[in-house]
C-alpha cells in the first residue's frame, strides 16, 4: 500500500476509533474528557446561545486561532473528518454498548474505562501520524510543543488540566475518566507514536523522533 493511501487510512481509522472510545467513556459513566468538561463549564458561566451552537462557535474560534496564529499545516482533511465524523461515531458507539450491555456491573464499567483510555490514546496517535490534519483543539498543543521544544506530553497534560479548571469554575465536576485522560493522554499518545510511525513506514525506518 502506498504511503498516501496509508495516511488516509490511518486518518479515517484514527477518527473512527477515537469516536468509539469516547462512546465507551460515556457508557462507562465515569466522567467526560477535559476539553468537553471545560466547554460545558464555559457555557454555564457565559450562558450564551444554546449549547450546540456555543460548542460549534467555540470550535470555529479555535480553528481560526490555528489558521491565523499557529500552524495551519496542522489543519486538513483530518480536521474536517474530526469535526463532522467523530460525533456520529460517538453516538453510534454509546447506543451500541447500551443495547448490548443494558445493565453493566461496576467492575465491567471499570474494564470499559481502561479499554477506552488505551483506545483513545492509540487512535489519537494514529491520526496524528497521518499528518492529514487534526482537530482544532489538538492542533494547539501540537504546535506549542513543536515551537517551544517542550515535551508534547507536558504541553498536552497542561492544556487538559486548564480545561478541567475551566470546567470547575463553571460548576462542572470532573470524574475518574476526566482525570485519567488529563494526566495520561499526552504521555500515552507519545508512547504510541513510535508504533504508529513504524506501521506507517512499513518497518523501513528504525528510529523516529517522538512528539
Amino acid at each position: 500500500m502506498k504511503r498516501k493511501q496509508k495516511q488516509f487510512l490511518f486518518m479515517i481509522l484514527g477518527n473512527v476509533l477515537c469516536g468509539f472510545s469516547v462512546g465507551m467513556f460515556q457508557f462507562a459513566d465515569f466522567g467526560i474528557d477535559p476539553f468537553n468538561l471545560g466547554v460545558m463549564g464555559l457555557w454555564h458561566m457565559l450562558r450564551l446561545l444554546d449549547y450546540g451552537t456555543f460548542y460549534l462557535l467555540l470550535c470555529l474560534l479555535l480553528l481560526a486561532i490555528d489558521f491565523f496564529f499557529l500552524d495551519r499545516k496542522k489543519l486538513g482533511l483530518g480536521t474536517v473528518a474530526n469535526m463532522f465524523l467523530v460525533g456520529y461515531v460517538i453516538e453510534f458507539s454509546y447506543r451500541m454498548w447500551q443495547e448490548i450491555f443494558p445493565s453493566p456491573a461496576l467492575l465491567f464499567r471499570f474494564v470499559f474505562l481502561g479499554i477506552a483510555l488505551v483506545l483513545l490514546c492509540f487512535s489519537s496517535a494514529l491520526y496524528y501520524i497521518s499528518a492529514l490534519g487534526v482537530s482544532p483543539y489538538d492542533a494547539i498543543p501540537l504546535t506549542i510543543s513543536e515551537r517551544s521544544r517542550l515535551s508534547f506530553k507536558f504541553v498536552r497534560v497542561t492544556a487538559d488540566f486548564l480545561w478541567v479548571i475551566i470546567g470547575l469554575l463553571g460548576s462542572q465536576k470532573p470524574g475518574i475518566a476526566t482525570l485519567l485522560i488529563a494526566f495520561c493522554l499526552g504521555p500515552f499518545i507519545e508512547a504510541f507514536h513510535p508504533l504508529c510511525q513504524y506501521l506507517l513506514e512499513g518497518g523501513n525506518r528504525h528510529t523516529e523522533e517522538t512528539f
